[in-house]
């Protein structure tokens, strides 16, 4: 007979019933492990459990090339105003929170990241390198106005990626 494949992430039961699984959303600290029932007429034990295996990935994180412009800080011709503190950090405008969110219903929070935002606009937000190819909508929030959410997902298909909200 064939034997019965029951992979298990974390413990819940994911993949096909296969000799082999596939997962491009592993992090690390996931577990993976498999039962295997068996139908064969001479066996000893009807499933056997296979040992867990804890993942550790070492992909390069992601940077997104974030610009953006503040409501109530934007001054006109791709200027903000430098806010935080005008006469020891010129150049720096405020902190934001950049959240990515799965780009299917319920859209939940997989990454949240701060960073500065200079007065041109532009600031950069290190994200998990397992994120790579997938896309996600890109939430921005700052403290002085509603989180804005990008028109469509955002692809992160690379170390090095550009998200312009400024349009």
């Amino acid at each position: 007979g064939s034997p019965f494949y029951q992979w298990k992430k974390n413990g819940n039961n994911v993949g096909t019933n296969s000799a082999s699984y596939t997962d491009t959303t592993l992090v690390t600290g996931n577990n993976i492990s498999c039962v295997l029932t068996s139908n064969a007429v001479c066996k000893t034990a009807s499933t056997a459990n296979s040992n867990s295996i804890s993942i550790t990935t070492n992909c390069p994180p992601i940077n997104i090339n974030l610009r953006v412009f503040i409501e109530g800080y934007y001054k006109g011709n791709g200027i903000l105003q430098a806010s935080i503190d005008p006469a020891n950090q010129p150049a720096i405008s405020d902190s934001i929170t950049l959240e990515l969110h799965n780009n299917t219903s319920p859209f939940g929070v997989i990454h949240t990241v701060s960073s500065v935002i200079n007065t041109s606009g532009y600031g950069n937000f290190s994200c998990p390198g397992s994120l790579i190819n997938n896309s996600f909508y890109v939430v921005l929030k700052s403290r002085n106005c509603v989180p804005v959410w990008s028109k469509i997902p955002l692809l992160l298909n690379s170390t090095n990626v550009t998200c312009n909200m400024t349009n």
